[in-house]
């Protein structure tokens, strides 16, 4: 119909929708449109001729043929004609990307133009699965070693790979019909995946020998709702964790009993150890000859030796666990480094090695942290640096980073001018057991765990460490800190509140020579407001008639020993006479352990005369300057005068003291006797809580353990009525966190018994400023630290009323404020096991309180063991444990360590009603008794002490 119209047919096929391709008798492209064009990517030329089966290499979805087959070449068989009418194949155009095609073959009887078959062809919808997917992907879960099932709603198994069927036959089937291997809720998890329309995960199951973890996927298909499931055997992983599990144990197990090892080598060899240097010690004050002193410093030397290389290993030990942990209480700062200079000052002046210090003034003078640990680090860098120092100097700068209300970053630089460290060798010097090379511990000596250690502890407060270092040039080794600031007054600032420069004297003249030191003394002089004036050159040329007619400028001189400054000082000083003018102080530094020879002519009055050993103390020559400047004068010493500002801040303040012991209540009482506080007692906290209803008090030291009512009850209901009232805990049982506990609870502060005066004496001062003040928004811990950590149970012993003995004797007390002072020489330390001298050292050194409280013990307790026998013969362990738990706190006081052991063992087997509890009673009384004899003794022969 279209022959005599050619172009119109040509029109119709190219606008046709589909591709066409006309192929001949032989397979061969005879035509084909624009739309086999667009999709294939060959123009009409590059088809015609073309066999179609080579040009687009066609394969079937179900299987590869080639040419004989190919349903578009014209050969098969007509039996297979209508199978391959429709057909999906992948064409290759022509940049070589296979494409995904639906195709048709129309046979027309069109034999007069040499067309033999019509491929008609379109890309398979997009979003569709192709049948030729489908099967690719049923292939693929076919040979797939995944287990693999699928399920259909509500719970119809519809599909189960060869992987999942094997393990079916396996391992079976349980009463419900579902496979062993898979999870035995597998029908909730799957309405569950099915409703939530998420995949859940590690759904873990272990049958007989495997482990599978199980993941169930929802989806739909052909609109029906199915969950698919898919398992991972983990069985070998499973052994591999156990085993490494297994491994982990032993190895725990194996560090713990290296510990323990250490711990008991640690207690083993130190006791011994310390004997040996307290005893050389006390060898080094008798009379010896020149060999036998040299001896016994060998034998100090060597014995502290050991006990660094003892106490590295345990903290590495330590820290290797995990198990070292820092304290966060409070201390004095400049305190703290300058206990470095006490350390190192016989080794700074053996080795002639200057030691300087150049801490910035405006530091926070009262920080929170662990004040062992900082300090244990700053010793161990300058112990390092004075190893590879051996001439120079050696400087410990400390400044801050950060300073805010709260908290605070500080860098401490250790700068020496030893040999300096290689930069190969630098990044290994914080590893266990390593040092710089081989020969450094043969030479130097050192466990090489030091700097490991210091790099361990730095970052237990946040902080890093690092060196930096030139061959032949030094090292600086740093590390920096976070620290808590519970006071914001800074260093200078603490210091300017007792010593003020009111003098029109500011200018201090400095004769050092050596620069470090001068540089170090002039930024003190500078924090202070003072003026230095420094001769680099030496004063030989300097003319000491001008700074007489400028004396009124000069508040000091500060000079070393070298004949040059001393000379020119002479000079002056004789100008001064001659012009009768008033002589500045002269400050002399000396190195360690030596006197400082003033010139015999001089005539200096000797008021205005000091010397300092080196290491100079940060912070020394200016609390020196004004202390003894004439403005500074009138406040006599630092000391006296916060002795008496002490004296005035606790006039007329009310101070409660709450125990149910009445030896404690008088041991208190007599501690803050000098105070001028009004005192007053009460034996329980159920008083306490009466008294306080009735009168206002400034402080409650209250007990935690009292029979009627405890600590803990008697300050909550205290706060509740005045949250501002000041409630400080006494406690025998301080152990670690109780400071955190007590606060929690409501005290303001803790103290740990036993009592050591001293401690109480600052707890109590360091309130009264805050309650002057009326700074009360906040609890804040004060500067006390424990005075001892006692282990022992923490909970409530008993609620049986106080024993009779004990309370029929109180009123029998009289309170005096009168405590005579004799000389501690003639008490002994120790007497026959009581540890007087320690008891002593807790009381002030008061032995006239010491006598009187072990006689009121002697008192007392002469009969208590009939009491505590018939108390736990009638099985009431509470009044008992209230007697033994007495016992233990008194003995503590005065010095009977023996008796509070077995009491306390005995306390401990009253409360766990321990099967050792009778071994433990009869070593109490018997111990009880043997102490009661040696008091009497000792109160019959040291009795004169008494008031």
């Amino acid at each position: 119909m279209f022959s005599d119209k050619p172009h119109l047919a040509e029109q119709l096929l190219n606008n046709w929708p589909d591709g066409l391709i006309g192929l001949d008798h032989y397979g061969k492209v005879t035509f084909s449109n624009d739309k086999a064009t667009a999709i294939l990517g060959w123009t009409q030329e590059q088809m015609l001729g073309q066999t179609a089966h080579d040009l687009l290499c066609s394969k079937a979805v179900d299987y590869a043929h080639n040419a004989m087959d190919c349903p578009m070449c014209g050969h098969q068989n007509e039996e297979e004609s209508e199978s391959l009418d429709h057909f999906e194949a992948w064409w290759v155009g022509s940049q070589g990307v296979y494409m995904n095609l639906d195709v048709r073959v129309l046979s027309p009887e069109l034999d007069d133009l040499d067309i033999a078959k019509v491929l008609t062809f379109t890309e398979c919808s997009t979003g569709t699965v192709s049948q030729y997917e489908a099967r690719r992907l049923a292939m693929f879960a076919e040979f797939s070693p995944v287990p693999i099932l699928e399920i259909a709603l509500p719970m119809s198994i519809e599909f189960a790979n060869p992987a999942m069927t094997d393990l079916m036959v396996e391992y079976g089937f349980n009463d419900e019909g579902i496979p062993n291997v898979l999870p035995p809720n597998l029908e909730m998890l799957v309405a569950d995946a099915a409703h939530l329309q998420e995949t859940l995960i590690n759904q873990e199951v272990e049958y007989s020998d495997v482990s599978y973890i199980w993941t169930l996927n929802p989806l739909y298909k052909n609109k029906k709702q199915f969950v698919q499931v898919y398992g991972l055997e983990v069985t070998e992983l499973r052994k591999a964790q156990h085993e490494l599990e297994e491994a982990k144990n032993v190895a725990e197990r194996a560090s713990e009993a290296k510990s323990h090892f250490l711990a008991n080598m640690s207690h083993e060899i130190r006791t011994p150890m310390n004997a040996i240097v307290g005893f050389t010690e006390i060898l080094l004050k008798t009379q010896m000859n020149d060999k036998q002193v040299g001896y016994c410093n060998k034998i100090k030397i060597s014995s502290s030796v050991l006990l660094e290389v003892i106490n590295d290993i345990l903290d590495f030990s330590k820290i290797e666990a995990g198990k070292l942990t820092l304290e966060n209480i409070p201390f004095n700062l400049i305190e703290n480094i300058e206990v470095l200079a006490d350390l190192f000052a016989d080794r700074a002046n053996d080795s002639g090695v200057e030691l300087v210090f150049d801490v910035d003034q405006r530091l926070p003078a009262v920080v929170s942290g662990d004040p062992l640990r900082f300090k244990q680090v700053m010793i161990n860098l300058v112990s390092n640096a004075f190893k590879f120092t051996r001439t120079g100097y050696i400087e410990v700068v400390v400044k801050p980073i950060r300073l805010e209300s709260k908290d605070c970053r500080i860098r401490v630089e250790i700068r020496d001018t030893g040999k300096g460290i290689p930069k190969d060798k630098q990044a290994k010097l914080f590893a266990p057991f390593t040092q710089e090379d081989e020969t450094t511990t043969r030479k130097y000596g050192g466990t090489g765990l030091g700097l490991s250690i210091c790099r361990s502890l730095v970052e237990l407060m946040d902080g890093k460490i690092g060196v930096k270092s030139k061959e032949g040039q030094g090292s600086v080794f740093f590390f920096e800190a976070n620290l808590g600031v519970l006071d914001n007054s800074s260093i200078l600032e603490r210091q300017l509140s007792t010593f003020k420069v009111q003098s029109e004297r500011k200018t201090v003249l400095l004769l050092q020579t050596n620069p470090v030191v001068r540089r170090s003394i002039r930024h003190q002089l500078s924090a202070y407001g003072l003026e230095s004036v420094e001769f680099e050159s030496g004063v030989a040329l300097v003319d000491e008639q001008e700074w007489v007619e400028r004396s009124h400028e000069i508040l000091a001189i500060i000079t070393d020993q070298d004949d040059e400054s001393l000379d020119w000082i002479q000079e002056l000083n004789s100008g001064f006479i001659s012009a009768n003018k008033e002589m500045p102080l002269l400050l002399g530094i000396t190195p360690f352990s030596h006197n400082f020879q003033w010139p015999q002519e001089l005539q200096w009055p000797e008021a205005s005369q000091l010397t300092f050993e080196k290491p100079l103390k940060p912070s020394i020559i200016c609390r020196s300057i004004l202390t003894k400047s004439s403005e500074a004068s009138s406040y006599a010493s630092a000391e006296a005068e916060t002795d008496l500002k002490r004296c005035q801040s606790l006039d007329g303040f009310h101070v409660l003291v709450v125990d149910d012991n009445l030896f404690n209540r008088e041991l208190v009482l007599e501690l803050l006797a000098d105070s001028k506080a009004v005192l007053d007692t009460a034996e329980d906290g159920r008083f306490a809580v009466e008294k306080v209803q009735e009168k206002s008090y400034d402080f409650i030291l209250m007990d935690i353990q009292m029979p009627m009512m405890d600590g803990y009850e008697a300050t909550k209901i205290i706060k509740e009525n005045d949250p501002n009232q000041v409630v400080i805990a006494l406690t025998a049982n301080a152990i670690k966190g109780d400071r955190e506990r007590f606060i929690a609870a409501g005290f303001d502060d803790y103290l740990s018994k036993p009592v050591d005066a001293k401690k109480l004496n600052d707890l109590i001062y360091f309130w009264a400023d805050r309650i002057s003040s009326r700074d009360m928004t906040e609890s804040s811990l004060s500067q006390v630290q424990d005075a001892e950590v006692i282990q022992g149970p923490s909970e409530n012993i008993s609620e049986s009323p106080i024993p009779s003995h004990v309370a029929a004797n109180e009123t029998n007390i009289a309170y005096s404020n009168e405590v005579i002072e004799v000389d501690t020489s003639i008490m002994p330390d120790e007497y026959r096991g009581l540890k007087v001298g320690k008891a002593l050292k807790l009381i002030g050194d008061k032995k006239s309180l010491y006598i009187k409280l072990m006689s009121l013990f002697t008192k007392n307790y002469s009969n208590v063991s009939d009491e505590l026998l018939k108390a736990l013969k009638d099985e009431d362990a509470m009044t008992a444990g209230r007697i033994v738990h007495t016992i233990k706190g008194s003995a503590s006081n005065l010095g009977a360590e023996d008796l509070r052991k077995c009491a306390f063992e005995l306390e401990d087997s009253i409360i766990n009603n321990s099967e050792a509890l009778q071994g433990h009673l009869s070593d109490f009384c018997a111990r009880l008794d043997e102490t009661l004899v040696v008091m009497d003794d000792f109160l019959e022969k040291f009795k004169h002490f008494a008031a």
